[in-house]
């Protein structure tokens, strides 16, 4: 599964399950040796509390850039992957929609909280990711490697401490990278090679 969550309930119902991370082809998302020229970067749809964090950021003297999968600057995910390679840290929201869902038996709840691709590939780049918080993020970066917040103000707290810190950025932005160059394709399949095989081998000895 994509989520880590829903691994560990498969695992309670006695299923074998493995986390599957996507949108992590290391042949586009990678360090492409590009100065680093602005500061934030966030990518994406405006909804939800994007646009008030952000605003909330730029009002207080965050310089930070903005686009989505139509400008022509990030229509592609090369380009992408070549502009975050341009930026110190990317801004990333996991706060989704939940009563829109047809059928959704968790539609009473107003809104969750999903762990993005952008989570790991920002990484992959060569930036630092800072991320609103998700839980599944929590069970991916067991040991704090990608800064969170859970509000605005926390937010502009975290960024600021990094901009303001040169040798802080680059040592958290190393300690997140390498995390997330475990789950790069051609690294990942192995792991995943793994656990096909070890439950293949089970599922015989079932038969």
């Amino acid at each position: 599964s994509q989520c880590p969550v829903s691994c560990l309930k498969f695992k309670e119902l006695g299923y074998k399950s493995l986390f599957f991370p996507i949108e992590a082809d290391g042949s586009i998302f990678k360090d492409y040796g590009e100065k680093k020229i602005y500061d934030v970067l966030f990518f994406g749809r405006f909804k939800n509390n994007r646009s008030e964090i952000i605003k909330y950021l730029k009002d207080n003297k965050i310089k930070l850039i903005e686009c989505g999968p139509k400008d022509t600057i990030s229509d592609t995910a090369e380009k992408l992957g070549k502009l975050i390679s341009k930026s110190k840290i990317v801004l990333n929201f996991t706060e989704s929609d939940n009563t829109n869902k047809l059928k959704n038996p968790l539609s009473h709840f107003k809104r969750y909280y999903q762990l993005k691709g952008r989570a790991y590939f920002v990484g992959m780049c060569g930036t630092l990711c800072v991320s609103e918080y998700s839980p599944a993020a929590k069970l991916v970066f067991k040991k704090n490697e990608m800064p969170i917040f859970s509000n605005k103000e926390d937010c502009l707290k975290i960024i600021k401490n990094f901009l303001g810190d040169p040798s802080k950025l680059a040592e958290s932005t190393k300690l997140y990278s390498s995390k997330c160059l475990e789950y790069e394709d051609r690294n990942y399949i192995k792991i995943i090679k793994n656990f096909i095989k070890n439950n293949t081998k089970e599922i015989k000895k079932i038969e």
